[in-house]
């Protein structure tokens, strides 16, 4: 458990200063929405297929070691090695000693959030492993030097000029800010790399234990590039990825791809179990000889045990992100790595402690969006109220905050003290206001960063309904 404090409050008041941010974040916050609700109107009855994806989860969650039991067997039967990994630490050795047992200069890498968890390519390179990123965005952000922004589209919130401006610093292409023309080149320089790397690091967005296999979900070829041209592949993924039967992989596909781009289903698709054994049938050379499978704990197992259980069932759409006003406003950056939004607002606390970034909880409007649109339904309003009862119970909040609270609960209590409070403070927002607006108030200096408060008539309700004699 990690507990050393970041600031969410302080990476978001930042992030708001980001006007370009802020600016390419307004040009694609509705993209997302509307083509979800588009894809779940023409499914049809979506409800259905949001409680049987529920419950495939939930029965994952129940079964989990059994399951993964079984994944184990029949992984290493088709011709995998499984290792299991406690923590992020276990899983970045098992990852370099795999790398080092077959000499390997150069890995390629698919997108993979567990990936950005365990802080994998810093574990390589220091390892002496040159590591690159395959996905377009994640390649960017690679060149750029940071963290991804979202977990669907990594990079959504640079615009072609600066991806422009970076390909050449990097002698990446021959110029120009012509969408087409910049993927191409990255293309044509990724394609070198696939075909020189010793490794390819892939993650799962499941795996299946009655076949033993992990399956992949990607918009581009470079998830299966990786998966097949070196011939090593080593699969990172967190337990709580296990699903029961690979039939259910029909239902977690309708709802994963529709929740996360309002797609029916996804470019590729891609599942493979152990390492190739032999010739294949067609005579040719593909398919990795070596195949290392890093299962991860990372403090899942003690989800599993707490009130935080439900958010096991993620499975990594992005579309709480999509819809939630405050990760609209502050962008991916303001959360810890690997995980943002409501989904990292569980997460972070989850796995690496509650004192790790004890103010993200709090960075919510409990407007619940993101529960309703969560395929697997997961109540994540609850379970941020239940991070924030074990904060208040540890006593881990503010000074200035719990005496708020308890000098708010004191006049709460006492009817006549409350009325004389409230009309107060109704008359002097009116003054504070001047008739206008309430821009600025030295005591809620963060409300008003962001917003006005028109101004109050300087009566409370109970006032003017006594005047009216109602």
């Amino acid at each position: 458990m990690q507990t050393a404090p970041v600031s969410f409050a302080a990476r978001a008041k930042k992030a708001l200063g980001d006007a370009a941010m802020r600016g390419a974040m307004a040009e694609v916050k509705g993209k997302f929405i509307s083509a979800r609700a588009q894809a779940a109107a023409e499914y049809g009855d979506f409800e259905s297929l949001r409680e049987r994806g529920k419950q495939i989860r939930e029965q994952s969650i129940n079964e989990m070691p059994a399951l993964l039991r079984q994944f184990e067997q029949n992984a290493q039967a088709a011709g995998a090695r499984v290792f299991w990994a406690a923590n992020a630490e276990a899983a970045r050795k098992i990852t370099v000693a795999a790398a080092r047992h077959h000499n390997a200069k150069l890995a390629v890498k698919s997108k993979s959030i567990t990936g950005e968890e365990i802080r994998l390519n810093g574990a390589l390179e220091k390892a002496g492993i040159k590591t690159v990123e395959t996905d377009l965005g994640e390649f960017i952000l690679q060149l750029a030097g940071e963290e991804p922004f979202h977990i669907i589209a990594p990079a959504m919130h640079k615009r072609r000029e600066e991806i422009a401006k970076l390909f050449a610093q990097n002698n990446i292409g021959e110029g120009g800010e012509d969408i087409a023309a910049l993927t191409r080149s990255a293309r044509k320089h990724l394609r070198a790399q696939f075909l020189a790397a010793d490794i390819g690091i892939t993650g799962a967005n499941f795996l299946f234990a009655d076949i033993g296999a992990a399956m992949i979900v990607t918009n581009e070829g470079n998830g299966r590039l990786a998966a097949t041209l070196p011939k090593v592949r080593i699969t990172i993924a967190g337990i709580d990825k296990i699903v029961a039967r690979f039939s259910d992989s029909a239902d977690l596909l309708a709802l994963l791809t529709r929740s996360a781009t309002g797609q029916k289903i996804s470019n590729y698709v891609t599942v493979a179990s152990g390492a190739r054994n032999g010739d294949c049938n067609d005579g040719s050379e593909e398919g990795p000889r070596h195949h290392y499978i890093i299962l991860l704990d990372n403090g899942r197992s003690a989800m599993r045990k707490s009130e935080m259980r439900e958010m096991l069932r993620c499975i990594r759409c992005g579309a709480c992100m999509n819809h939630c006003p405050v990760y609209h406003a502050v962008g991916g950056h303001s959360y810890g790595p690997a995980y943002m939004g409501p989904m990292g607002q569980v997460l972070i606390p989850a796995l690496r402690g509650i004192n790790y970034m004890p103010d993200l909880p709090h960075a919510a409007t409990m407007c619940g969006a993101c529960e309703v649109v969560c395929p697997v339904k997961i109540p994540l309003p609850g379970l941020m109220r239940k991070l924030r009862e074990k904060q208040v119970k540890e006593k881990t909040r503010p000074f200035a905050e719990s005496a708020a609270v308890f000098l708010w609960t004191f006049v709460c209590l006492r009817p006549r003290l409350y009325n004389f409070a409230a009309a107060a403070m109704a008359m002097f927002l009116r003054l504070a206001g001047g008739g206008s607006k309430v821009r600025r108030l030295f005591f809620l200096p963060g409300w008003f960063s962001a917003r006005d408060l028109i101004c109050p008539p300087g009566r409370t309700l109970a006032q003017m309904l006594k005047k009216e004699n109602r």
